[in-house]
């Protein structure tokens, strides 16, 4: 009801898991910015008349669902593919984090007639050597890490910064820079710790907070309505 009236935030908020099986077949019901929340919330692949009016956040998170089954099967052009409908990247998903995945892959695995078109627009420079290709794709991906663990910590998603951060890492072990991974190594671990120590803060205050109003709930009850004068 909430699609058909166009309150997509708060469809978003009052879906539950519960009703996708009644769902399913509905989408042709909605039109496109509809239709594509619809997808999203069912994990499907947006619909191609759908995707251009997709919001960034939700065709973003069909990107992510598509990239990782791409890289699970090897097609990693329909990656890129998929990467170049949009330039724009938001601070709300993993796509940044999947991007540099899709390059780890292409100076993988691709072809050299793929990486050199694909690698000449982001980085000539790589390019003008064809030995140096795989090290300009890792370039790029350590490049697109790094700019992941600034939007996101920006953006205050810890749990997006943390998974950057390793998989910053995990990149910097593979390019042999021990140093680059030890310190974003460290700086998840401070994450973690920074972020442990804030949801154990919030649970004191919130303990605090029933603590005393419980306190004041039993002394409006003992005290007397009335006295009685004698």
């Amino acid at each position: 009801h909430l699609l058909s009236l166009g309150e997509l935030d708060e469809a978003r908020q009052r879906f539950l898991p519960d009703v996708k099986a009644n769902l399913w077949n509905a989408l042709d019901e909605f039109n496109a910015p509809e239709k594509a929340l619809l997808a999203d919330l069912l994990g499907m692949e947006i619909p191609e008349d759908s995707r251009a009016s997709a919001s960034l956040e939700i065709w973003e998170r069909a990107a992510v669902r598509s990239i990782d089954e791409y890289l699970k099967s090897g097609v990693v052009m329909a990656a890129v593919a998929l990467l170049d409908e949009r330039t724009e990247r938001s601070a709300a998903t993993m796509l940044r984090v999947r991007e540099a995945a899709v390059y780890v892959e292409l100076g993988r695995s691709a072809l050299p007639s793929q990486q050199a078109a694909w690698l000449n627009k982001v980085n000539p420079r790589a390019n003008a050597m064809p030995h140096e290709r795989a090290f300009g794709f890792l370039e790029r991906a350590a490049w697109l890490l790094s700019d992941a663990v600034r939007a996101y910590t920006f953006a205050g998603n810890w749990p997006a910064a943390f998974e950057a951060l390793l998989a910053s890492a995990d990149l910097a072990r593979r390019r042999n820079i021990p140093a680059t991974a030890d310190a974003a190594l460290k700086e998840a671990e401070t994450l973690a710790r920074a972020r442990r120590s804030t949801r154990s803060a919030a649970r004191r205050r919130a303990s605090t907070r029933s603590a005393g109003s419980g306190s004041r709930r039993c002394s409006a009850r003992l005290r007397p309505s009335s006295v009685r004068r004698t």
